[in-house]
């Protein structure tokens, strides 16, 4: 049971290049925000560890501190 697909035209392929094209920026902006993984262990920064915690980064520079 075959079933006909519809041949694109040109504006809907290049509808379809462009949605690629979008895919394929935010795909490098996302590799370029990506941060490297220490053998293989990926630490939090202090934003996200204070989000985690729900403390602020003054407690965080704090605790480092003091012990």
């Amino acid at each position: 049971m075959a079933e006909n697909i519809p041949l694109q035209t040109k504006e809907e392929w290049k509808e379809i290049f462009t949605i690629l094209s979008e895919i394929s920026s935010v795909a490098n902006n996302l590799a370029e925000k990506a941060r490297p993984m220490f053998d293989g262990i990926r630490f939090l920064s202090d934003s996200e560890l204070s989000r985690h915690l729900s403390v602020s980064k003054s407690t965080l520079a704090n605790y480092r501190l003091k012990g």
